[in-house]
């Protein structure tokens, strides 16, 4: 906007002074729209300064302005003022209003939704600074459940809308964000539906699916073959390229929508990558184990990238614990990663990343704050803790998984006693399935505890290792039976396989540990 007037002719103290060369200083008040003409800035303090030139007083000049916020009106006021400074009397010397411009696909996005909670939540991810009054929220087809307040967002911001909650604390332009960082709102409607559903955001005033209209969509379902959500809905979204291209719902078919929503259990979301990435299409979906609300979602890792490198399971008191190594060359954010003990989840990491060559260790059994700022006590590497109260000696599979549950590495074994739990059978299938061990499909103990790193010579002073390349071609051969620990560091190369072990010159010390000469 253009903002054109006369320069005044400056008056001090009731004198009114010759044409003279004056500094001209012309601030910006801003205002809602709904405020009254009469509250504008009518002295030199406050306000924001937008234009500071000389003039000759009683000439004309002007400015242009940009960068508007949406729904706003500005008024302008002119002062002169000397070398002292003296201030003249204040003008008002031109108002306008800036237009807002309607929201478009792309500039916001359901970014994360948590569907299987008392009080379920969709957070967005705002991508352009917009004012975003009047969004529209509808799911299963039906109605709109939520209308924005004036949210004027920045990008980068989070708005997360809380169902089954009062609409009186939303959180709006007027009382800004709370102290958490982002910005809650809230609906009457009781939830999402769990099972199959659509989600949807429109433009201010729209209802139909439409390309310019229908600003960003998620579509989810059971994977029973049967989409029970609003099918129209749901295949009006593909002409408008709002979801994968040639997906069909039906009676008899919802494997074009994000499955499986039966994985996703309390305390889980489905989200997009860390980055946000938006195709439009169920590929950009994961199920995390660990919700994200007002936040970026978890760092997908890369599977192999940090390998469980060395395992110590039948210490004394339960204070096992389980040593991991970053042989990937790169650093690498674990913060939401889960460690499980055959299908049950002992550790998910706090936000930490892990150096190029980096060993860490997660200790069992010991209610102690992660070692995130500094190695705490002073042993070489940072120690993470877990208060599980230990690692099961006989059969076992260790598993660690990114945010996404996807996994990363696997190390199973067994003490050959003829014996193989349902859980055991489980894990082991999830980590064959996945290609991070070799071995057969429900095999059973008469098969998989073979096809399992041997741990029946196992005892409180060894542990089972890789050798010092931390070599991984994800079987049992990768794995040692180590005669002597080495947590948070190269482990110390045998010759034998596991099964066998072998003494290497050392000098034992009184705590147990070993000098190597």
């Amino acid at each position: 906007m253009q903002v054109r007037g006369m320069i005044p002719a400056v008056n001090w103290r009731g004198k009114l002074l010759p044409i003279l060369v004056v500094v001209i200083l012309i601030f910006d008040v801003a205002l809602p729209l709904a405020s009254a003409h009469g509250t504008y800035r009518t002295s030199e303090m406050g306000g924001s300064l937008v234009c500071d030139t000389t003039a000759l007083g009683g000439s004309s000049d002007s400015f242009t302005q940009t960068g508007f916020t949406n729904g706003t009106r500005h008024y302008y006021i002119t002062f002169a003022n000397d070398a002292v400074p003296r201030y003249s009397s204040a003008v008002a010397s031109a108002q306008g209003s800036a237009t807002p411009a309607a929201v478009a696909p792309g500039d916001i996005l359901i970014n994360e939704v948590a569907f299987k909670e008392d009080n379920d939540w969709i957070e967005f991810y705002v991508l352009k600074a917009a004012n975003y009054e009047g969004l529209t929220i509808y799911h299963k087809g039906g109605s709109g459940v939520k209308e924005f307040p004036k949210i004027t967002a920045s990008a980068g911001d989070y708005i997360v809308s809380h169902f089954d909650g009062d609409p009186a604390n939303d959180e709006n332009a007027a009382t800004r964000k709370g102290s958490n960082g982002y910005w809650d709102i809230y609906t009457g409607d009781t939830g999402l539906t769990g099972t199959d559903n659509v989600v949807r955001i429109q433009r201010v005033g729209t209802e139909s699916v439409r390309e310019a209209d229908t600003i960003d969509a998620v579509i989810w379902s059971d994977n029973s073959a049967k989409f029970t959500a609003s099918q129209a809905v749901a295949n009006a979204l593909v002409a408008p390229g709002h979801w994968d291209a040639g997906a069909v719902f039906s009676g008899i078919r919802d494997s074009d929508a994000w499955t499986d929503s039966d994985d996703v259990k309390a305390g889980k979301s489905i989200g997009r990558d860390a980055s946000s990435t938006d195709t439009n299409g169920k590929t950009d979906w994961y199920v995390f184990t660990s919700q994200s609300p007002g936040e970026a979602n978890p760092t997908l890792g890369v599977p192999g990238s940090v390998l469980i490198n060395e395992v110590a399971p039948s210490e004394t008191g339960g204070y096992d614990w389980i040593e991991f190594y970053n042989g990937s060359g790169s650093s690498v954010d674990i913060q939401y990663w889960v460690v499980e003990e055959q299908t049950t989840g002992i550790k998910t990491f706090s936000s930490y990343f892990m150096a190029p060559g980096e060993y860490v260790v997660l200790n069992l059994n010991r209610d102690l704050p992660d070692e995130i700022m500094s190695d705490v006590n002073g042993n070489g590497h940072r120690d993470f803790y877990s208060d599980d109260e230990g690692l099961t000696r006989t059969d076992n599979a260790i598993i660690l998984e990114d945010g996404a549950s996807t996994i990363i590495h696997a190390l199973a074994f067994a003490n050959n006693d003829g014996t193989w739990a349902s859980d055991q059978q489980t894990a082991f299938n999830n980590t064959v399935n996945a290609g991070h061990w070799e071995g057969t499909l429900d095999g059973g103990a008469g098969v998989n505890e073979a096809e399992s790193a041997d741990w029946s010579q196992g005892d409180e002073s060894r542990s089972l290792g890789r050798d010092s390349a931390s070599a991984d071609t994800n079987r049992k051969a990768d794995w040692y039976l180590l005669d002597y620990q080495s947590p948070g560091e190269v482990n110390r190369f045998v010759s034998a396989r596991v099964g066998t072990h072998v003494q290497l010159p050392c000098i034992r010390n009184d705590d147990g540990w070993s000098t190597w000469i």
